[in-house]
């Protein structure tokens, strides 16, 4: 058994993994993640930062503190570890696993394939020069 689960209190049902338990916030907020820091790389580039390293930085970061919150959530509910730390590379990936383990279907993962298409076409549409031609 995992150590989350043996530091369980003992009023919580016993059996491993308890999917009531787990909180579904920071998952959403990493589905979505790619359409709420858009806007974050033209602030960067409005104020003439090289855009590409920070916008990495600040989206790298806020994976790694949301994905902190969701594995302990998951360990607090008795389902271990939860998925790997690499999934940072693709984020999508780690919510196709979460799902897995959680038994759950795969709505975040497709939500955050979503939100990427999304953020490219918003992205797209903003760059004068590709609006450029298309008009």
């Amino acid at each position: 058994m995992s150590e989350a689960w043996e530091d369980r209190p003992a009023s919580l049902p016993s059996g491993p993994g308890n999917r009531a338990l787990v909180e579904d916030w920071a998952a959403w907020a990493i589905a979505t993640m790619a359409i709420w820091l858009a806007p974050v790389s033209y602030i960067v580039d409005a104020l003439d930062i090289p855009s590409s390293s920070l916008t990495t930085v600040i989206s790298v970061g806020a994976f790694a503190s949301l994905r902190r919150k969701d594995i302990k959530s998951m360990a607090d509910a008795g389902f271990g570890k939860g998925p790997s730390v690499w999934w940072f590379l693709l984020f999508p990936g780690y919510l196709w696993q979460r799902a897995t383990i959680l038994g759950d279907d795969k709505r975040m993962f497709w939500c955050s394939v979503g939100s990427i298409v999304l953020a490219f076409v918003l992205m797209a549409a903003a760059d004068p020069s590709v609006r450029h031609r298309f008009t």
